[in-house]
């Protein structure tokens, strides 16, 4: 680790590494999730496979080989949202998480509207080194570090779609910052003042801190759609249109 690099910008850095090489190395993947192995001769596997990383990195795969893992597919899923995590911590230690959320919400809505460039980067007949290094042209340079490290691993990522791992990412910075999302989404930029009386209202009624990202959509006709986790409250012209048209359907 460069004397530069935080400790925790290390391990999501390293856990990303590790990523790359179980998805490349299938059968190391399968003896690192193997029931018949305890999780003391797993420990010595990660300790030999994975021998120039960090000890907390290696800290962190050594909590995993405690955990029963019903797929490959799952136990990958946790290496890269537990390198996505660190990355966050990073962010928080750094002073700038809440920065970065709306960073990395920023740039999933840039590849979810920019429909040449999602092209591009979601092609996974493109190496994803190549397809990164395609996003690092798209991002700010003013873009915080942990921002970079995050919108890097949702190229990478294999969980659904780009937009469903992004989101997925952000939600957990949110958690990470002592809140839950919300998105809402608008036919134009609501008012500061506005913002902070759907927040008050949204925390008034889920009994948490809630942290707002807004989507600035002019097919909602007016009045506000709020997703928040699994509860979806729409007041939105059309929303009121489609379900009047349901009626007299």
């Amino acid at each position: 680790m460069t004397a530069q690099m935080p400790a925790t910008a290390q391990v999501a850095h390293d856990l990303n590494q590790v990523l790359r090489t179980l998805r490349e190395h299938p059968a190391l993947a399968r003896a690192l999730t193997d029931p018949s192995a305890t999780a003391q001769a797993r420990g010595k596997l990660i300790d030999s496979a994975f021998a120039s990383l960090s000890t907390e990195a290696r800290g962190e795969l050594k909590v995993a080989m405690t955990m029963n893992w019903e797929s490959n597919r799952a136990f990958l899923a946790w290496v890269e949202n537990t390198a996505v995590r660190a990355a966050w911590t990073w962010a928080a230690e750094a002073g700038v998480l809440r920065r970065a959320i709306d960073e990395v919400f920023a740039f999933g809505r840039l590849v979810y509207t920019d429909h040449e460039a999602r092209a591009s980067i979601t092609d996974r007949r493109v190496s994803v080194e190549r397809r990164q290094e395609l996003v690092k042209t798209l991002l700010s340079p003013t873009m915080a570090a942990p921002s970079v490290e995050v919108a890097m691993a949702a190229v990478s990522s294999r969980q659904g779609t780009i937009d469903d791992a992004v989101h997925t990412y952000v939600e957990i910075g949110t958690e990470l910052a002592g809140g839950r999302l919300a998105v809402v989404t608008v036919a134009k930029a609501l008012p500061s003042d506005q913002k902070d009386r759907i927040r008050e209202a949204l925390e008034a009624h889920l009994g948490t801190q809630i942290i707002i990202q807004e989507i600035v959509d002019p097919q909602v006709l007016g009045g506000v759609r709020v997703e928040c986790g699994a509860e979806v409250i729409d007041s939105t012209l059309a929303a009121r249109l489609e379900s009047a048209r349901r009626d007299f359907a």
